[in-house]
């Protein structure tokens, strides 16, 4: 059972990658010495409680992913100094109730998956700073009204906002958004007029929203609209019946049309 890593580690000065896999003893990990570091994986570590430190010295690390960690508790500060991470994925780590508000401070940053985090209900303020963020998935927590600062953002994934019965107004002003995907969003009642106002979207995808109750007039709009997946939303499959449904010539127009 490995219950910390091997000091010789730091001594791998050269090493690009290294994925610490299934380490159940592992309570507190610190990484230092790794300063080629590009890629790092942490998954089904069981006990591990902390990233005690040693973030600051992976100036090189492109690739962070952690998940299936059920202990991990918070990040450290020291993640500031990752100025080269373009790829977060955190995932299924339910005591996480904490990430540090330096994320603006990731000016690489690209890529921004957060999930099955329970404890985790609202992104760090930075993150609003992060100018080059492409892709944002969250899931369990609410979209922010200053999402619309992420003027890079081109794929947005929210999952299971339970109690919200409409969309965050600040993401009518992701006007380069191409992807979005709204899942499991159990309370959600109506989409906004203003999602017209998402002119570069080109593939729409609505999961398991039972209480949706028709589309708005303002998907006429999306003139770059390519693909429309409505999935598990009853009151939808009604209304979006083709040739006859209330909001079928809302889309009738979208090439690629898949309702079930």
């Amino acid at each position: 059972m490995l219950v910390s890593l091997p000091e010789e580690l730091q001594n791998l000065t050269s090493l690009r990658q290294l994925s610490i896999i299934e380490c159940n003893g592992l309570t507190s990990l610190r990484l230092q010495g790794l300063r080629s570091l590009q890629h790092l994986s942490i998954e089904g570590c069981q006990s591990l409680t902390s990233l005690m430190g040693g973030l600051q010295h992976l100036t090189a690390l492109q690739y962070l992913l952690i998940t299936e960690c059920p202990e991990l508790a918070y990040l450290p500060e020291g993640m500031q100094h990752l100025t080269a991470l373009r790829y977060l994925y955190i995932n299924n780590c339910p005591e996480l109730a904490y990430l540090p508000e330096v994320m603006q401070h990731l000016t690489s940053l690209q890529h921004l998956t957060i999930k099955s985090c329970q404890k985790l209900t609202c992104l760090p303020e930075g993150v609003r700073h992060v100018t080059t963020l492409d892709y944002l998935s969250i899931g369990g927590m609410t979209p922010p009204e200053w999402i619309g600062n992420l003027s890079s953002l081109r794929s947005l994934q929210t999952d299971g906002c339970d109690k919200l019965t409409c969309l965050p107004s600040g993401l009518q002003f992701l006007t380069n958004l191409q992807i979005l995907k709204i899942w499991n969003w159990q309370s959600l009642t109506a989409l906004p007029e203003w999602i017209g106002n998402l002119s570069s979207l080109r593939y729409l995808e609505i999961y398991e929203c039972p209480q949706l109750e028709c589309l708005p007039s303002g998907l006429q709009l999306l003139t770059n609209l390519q693909s429309l997946t409505i999935i598990r939303c009853p009151q939808l499959e009604m209304r979006c019946e083709k040739e006859k449904g209330e909001d079928w010539h809302y889309i009738s127009r979208i090439p690629d049309i898949q309702i079930y």
